[in-house]
């Protein structure tokens, strides 16, 4: 049987965590609402909710960057979703099919490069132009290649790669 706790910021900071693998608590008040420990002590606030056959595990955030206030508040809105019969757990997956790769690209930049604070951010760039084509933000030099059309992630085969 899962533990339920009332969320507050000291009962979170204060919950142990588990000597291997994770653990997984859920608050009082909003019953899909679980924060899930994990042995190196991070703490994770998430929706967990049967979606079909399947259970979604909808990742809301770091705790204390997002607050027990907040996690609440998101929670509720994206349990009114999963009533209303819409899945955001669906919706990334569809998002992620139909992801060109300049996409993936960007979405690597925002979510690991910059965090994690990359010292070679410009010379990852210059590797994508290079090997692909201009990034749409930048000017394209005088004497450039013309740009690369950007297929969906699906679409990408190893033409577009010799083509380019």
């Amino acid at each position: 049987m899962p533990a339920r706790v009332e969320f507050g910021k000291e009962k979170l900071k204060a919950l142990p965590a588990p000597k291997q693998g994770r653990k997984t608590y859920y608050d009082t008040r909003v019953p899909k609402l679980a924060l899930r420990v994990t042995a190196a002590g991070s703490r994770t606030f998430y929706v967990v909710k049967r979606d079909g056959v399947r259970m979604s595990w909808v990742k809301l955030g770091a705790f204390p960057d997002v607050s027990v206030e907040n996690a609440r508040t998101e929670a509720e809105k994206i349990l009114g979703d999963f009533a209303k019969g819409e899945s955001p757990a669906k919706k990334k997956r569809e998002q992620r099919q139909q992801m060109t790769l300049e996409g993936a690209f960007e979405q690597y930049v925002d979510l690991r490069a910059i965090p994690q604070g990359h010292k070679r951010l410009d010379d990852t760039r210059a590797v994508w132009e290079r090997c692909i084509g201009k990034m749409p933000q930048t000017a394209r030099k005088k004497h450039g290649r013309p740009r690369a059309k950007h297929p969906a992630g699906a679409d990408w085969s190893r033409q577009h790669a010799q083509r380019n």
